[in-house]
């Protein structure tokens, strides 16, 4: 039966194709070559199958420093058992170019290399089993390296310390708008409230607040001397820049008596990191059928490109185009708050229905004083109100007593009122009249 249903596609080839008898393949090759293409596909099948039993995990992405030494680990990667298994680690982007240590192993590493900005790797991990593969990517943030640490003091000035600081010695708090890269430093300014008749010395250190340290500033700690007739001095830290969207943070930095000891005097002050990383603002422009009567609501919908830790705000204000407020729109404005968390949030504008005929009609709603968010100084979205009031033309027929000299009137009419003048073009055409006989 089977070598009869072949048979007839054979036949049914050899008529569609125009093959004589000699050109066709026998039955037997036909049924051959099916057979091997049915071979292929089963084989094409099961090797996605199998690919897909390999599930490869290059690991999550890192933020690192230059010098660290970094580890790309495979170990959350499931595949079938019982076969060989063979790993590739191959970077695909950024540069410079590092050197891979155990490229064929399940955990390779390598040492960041030395930066002057933040820089991103790509690395992707690829994993063989039997003959099928399959791949996934990470990425690595190498940051620059930190700053040195400030010299110590001179040996002689510990000889000579002068007065305990502790106590008299104030600090102000500090704010600094951190960078996407780099190490820029926050100044806290200690100062006397009269000026030193001797040096006055008093130990600073810094501590986390909400901000870590190696994370979001380098720790700082040492010696601060005022000398006499001076009043202040500042106590730089560094602050580490970053590409992450994240609350304000905090530090302080703490004046002690004596090195590490705090007791009674100790002065406090608060440094506040205060982020740049804000999400990017886009507004959508919005179309509504204008209706005949009544409101019709339009919504403008602004959206934020990623979600904010902190509150958003933007002003907004529709501005006439064609489209006319109180006529064709109802005039909107106000304020639009992203509570953290939210992405979207709709301005919404009424069109104003009507049984004109005026052709489509425009006006923009317009996004200003953006806070926490990144923005041109104005964003404008367009609403347009599509006209479907349509004025059908018309001419009726008219009727006069022919005599003397007169004019034949014919009326000509709208279905509905226009809003714009309406021009039309006319010409006669004989009937069983006749041109310059009967008229």
């Amino acid at each position: 039966m089977v070598v009869g249903w072949f048979a007839e596609c054979r036949l049914a080839l050899r008529r569609g194709l125009g093959w004589s008898a000699a050109e066709a393949p026998s039955v037997p090759g036909f049924v051959n070559r099916f057979a091997s293409r049915l071979a292929l596909a089963a084989l094409f099948a099961g090797s996605l199958a199998a690919n897909a039993q390999i599930v490869p995990n290059a690991g999550s992405d890192q933020t690192v420093f230059s010098g660290d030494t970094v580890t790309l680990d495979s170990s959350a990667s499931t595949f079938p058992g019982g076969e060989s298994v063979g790993y590739v680690w191959e970077q695909t982007a950024g540069d410079p170019t590092v050197t891979l240590q155990g490229a064929n192993t399940a955990s390779a590493s390598f040492v960041a290399p030395t930066v002057s900005a933040t820089t991103t790797l790509t690395f992707r991990l690829t994993i063989h089993v039997a003959g099928n593969m399959n791949s996934d990517t990470m990425t690595v943030l190498v940051r620059p390296p930190p700053p040195a640490p400030p010299p110590p003091p001179p040996e002689e000035e510990e000889e000579d310390e002068g007065i305990d600081g502790s106590g008299l010695v104030m600090i102000d708090p500090a704010r600094h708008r951190e960078t996407d890269t780099g190490h820029p430093h926050m100044g806290f300014v200690a100062y006397l409230l009269e000026p030193a008749t001797e040096r006055v010395t008093v130990w600073y250190r810094t501590r986390d607040g909400t901000a870590e340290a190696g994370k979001d500033y380098y720790a700082s700690q040492g010696r601060l001397v005022i000398e006499p007739g001076q009043l202040a001095q500042t106590i730089w830290v560094p602050v580490i820049g970053d590409l992450e969207s994240e609350p304000d943070e905090t530090l302080e930095v703490v004046l002690d008596a004596a090195e590490g000891e705090e007791n009674s005097t100790t002065v406090i002050a608060t440094g506040t990191i205060l982020d740049n990383d804000f999400p990017s603002l886009s507004v959508a422009s919005a179309t509504v059928d204008e209706g005949n009567e009544g409101q019709t609501r339009m919504s403008f919908m602004a959206t934020l490109s990623a979600p904010s830790p902190r509150p958003v705000h933007v002003a907004y204000a529709t501005r006439d185009g064609t489209a006319k407020a109180g006529d064709d729109y109802e005039a909107a404005s106000g304020r639009l708050t992203f509570a953290v968390g939210e992405v979207e949030k709709p301005v919404v504008v009424n069109a104003l229905g009507d049984r004109l005929a005026e052709g489509h009609d425009r006006f923009d709603v317009v996004l200003s004083e953006g806070e926490n968010v990144k923005m041109a100084k104005t964003l404008v979205a367009t609403g347009v109100i599509v006209d479907d009031d349509q004025a059908h033309l018309s001419i009726g027929p008219t009727r006069v007593v022919e005599g003397a000299a007169t004019h034949a009137t014919f009326e000509v009419s709208l279905s509905i009122a226009s809003a714009r003048s309406e021009a039309v073009g006319f010409i006669t055409r004989d009937g069983t009249a006749t041109r310059g006989q009967d008229y």
